[in-house]
């Protein structure tokens, strides 16, 4: 399964889960520690944005949204504050997490403009970009070549049809994927 998933997202690797959102939330928790920051777009399934605007605050993790339309001068302002908010505590922007077409809205995230707002914005390492393209899957958006690190997948949906089959993977650089692998 994750060799197939790699192939048809043209990517270094992939990683299978018992469901989407365990693979959002193992992501999450990979990457993001105490005091450090995640941007995400807006709006996402009511899931994802709890597990980052509400449990992961109680572990000391802040956000930083946008919504879906962002122009890059919106992007550019939202990085800028994103690391304004993590400096204040010795953290840093963990993670740039996406979902396009968005959950329930299929307002889109213009990927290529997230990567070239993280380039500016950020030196050293940068932080991750992950993207749910659940809704579209691999055949139709292709947000690796876009920028993206990271491509989360709620095979639940996409796979087989709502609920006959339950798993989730996240697909992309390989670097990334060990982090959540541990």
């Amino acid at each position: 399964l994750e060799a197939r998933r790699a192939i048809w997202g043209d990517a270094e690797g992939a990683l299978s889960f018992s469901s989407g959102m365990t693979a959002i939330t193992t992501l999450v928790l990979a990457l993001a520690s105490q005091n450090d920051v995640i941007v995400h777009s807006g709006p996402l399934y009511a899931a994802s944005e709890s597990v980052i605007d509400k449990i992961m605050a109680r572990f000391g993790v802040r956000y930083v949204d946008f919504p879906a339309g962002a122009s890059r001068a919106e992007l550019d302002e939202v990085m800028a504050r994103a690391k304004a908010l993590a400096a204040e505590t010795g953290g840093k922007v963990a993670l740039i997490y996406l979902e396009s077409p968005a959950n329930p809205t299929n307002a889109l995230v213009d990927v290529e403009a997230v990567h070239a707002a993280r380039a500016a914005g950020f030196t050293g390492e940068l932080p991750p970009i992950a993207i749910d393209n659940t809704f579209l899957g691999p055949l139709w958006a292709r947000p690796l070549d876009q920028g993206a690190d990271v491509s989360v997948y709620s095979l639940t949906n996409y796979v087989r049809g709502h609920s006959v089959f339950v798993a989730g993977a996240l697909v992309g650089n390989k670097a990334v994927l060990d982090k959540v692998r541990l």
